[in-house]
């Protein structure tokens, strides 16, 4: 149960990040002559429905180990690999799909052979944000349902 959990939590937060990506780098295609993105509403309401969807399955996760008899530690070791998974698996397929409009714009400022680095340094990134943020909202969704289940009748 717990395995099909953190599977089922990995494939949808990978999937939540490819939509992500994808409809951002159609965003980014859409730029006159590869200029340089602004915030716009459309960027900012995507990247906060991202981000809520993805604290929405970091919440079911935990309130799924609980019900399904996880103890503590063990919940967050298993948001912890989830959030890294994520963050690898994730963070590469948004690298590869934003990786050509940042070779171009590198190569702009003769600084095409930095989007290795500069790719690398957004998957890292992005383990860093999910092994930070996901295992804490699964956290703390474990302990507010552990807190209703164990919780004794009123008398």
């Amino acid at each position: 149960m717990r395995v099909a959990l953190a599977i089922a939590a990995l494939a949808t937060l990978i999937l939540i990040g490819t939509v992500e990506a994808t409809v951002s780098n159609g965003l980014l295609a859409d730029l006159p002559g590869r200029a340089r993105p602004a915030i716009t509403g459309a960027g900012t309401a995507l990247t906060l429905l991202s981000a809520a969807a993805s604290a929405v399955v970091y919440a079911a996760l935990g309130l799924g180990l609980a019900r399904a008899g996880a103890g503590e530690r063990s919940a967050v070791g298993v948001a912890t690999l989830v959030g890294l998974g994520a963050g690898l698996i994730g963070g590469a397929i948004r690298a590869l799909l934003v990786a050509d409009y940042l070779r171009t714009i590198l190569a702009d400022y003769g600084m095409e052979p930095l989007l290795g680095v500069v790719l690398g340094t957004f998957v890292v990134a992005s383990v860093l944000v999910s092994v930070a943020a996901g295992p804490m909202v699964a956290w703390l969704s474990f302990r507010r349902s552990r807190r209703r289940v164990t919780s004794s009748p009123p008398s």
